[in-house]
């Protein structure tokens, strides 16, 4: 009986920790939402696209 009830929980806490892990985007998307949506709130400035661009560029580098 215990080792029933062990090996329940046990596989609950696996699957809530493999869904929890699983549902969440990755920071880099998170990064990516926040430029665009800040780009389409302004006008286009292509200097200021070229240094977003390469600090997430940088960051993708660093990440990998």
């Amino acid at each position: 009986m215990r080792l029933i009830i062990k090996t329940l929980l046990s596989t609950s806490i696996f699957a809530l920790i493999s869904l929890s892990t699983n549902a969440k985007p990755s920071d880099f998307e998170i990064i990516k939402e926040r430029v665009v949506s800040e780009l389409m709130k302004s006008s286009i400035d292509d200097g200021r696209v070229k240094t977003i661009i390469d600090k997430l560029t940088l960051l993708d580098i660093q990440m990998h």
